[in-house]
């Protein structure tokens, strides 16, 4: 609280001070709030073109989380269609052939 009121009080001794017309004071001061309006379009410009690069690199993202992740659960599903199909043959073997865990078994499932 000390602080705030300590700046307004700097503040108001610099806008009553003898200086308040000089040179140095008058290049510092914050232009007129009509040329500020000069420059609206162009921030509405900027704000377009902020909104239309997040758009893009959210569709980037999406790429990137397909081409990632995608692959990944593609991979997996292979994998486990193949662990499937393997397990499937091994038992029509079984039930056609019967147990006799012998390498002519085993060398007849690869």
């Amino acid at each position: 609280m000390w602080r705030r009121r300590m700046w307004r009080l700097i503040g108001s001794r610099v806008l009553n001070s003898p200086c308040k017309n000089s040179k140095f004071f008058k290049n510092f001061q914050l232009p007129h709030p009509n040329t500020l309006l000069r420059y609206a379009p162009s921030f509405a410009f900027t704000k377009m073109h902020v909104t239309k690069n997040l758009s893009n690199l959210e569709n980037i993202m999406q790429e990137w989380k397909f081409s990632t992740f995608g692959y990944r659960q593609n991979v997996a599903n292979v994998l486990y269609k193949e662990e499937l199909t393997w397990f499937q043959k091994s038992r029509a073997i079984w039930l056609t052939d019967g147990d006799m865990n012998s390498k002519h078994y085993h060398l007849k499932i690869v």
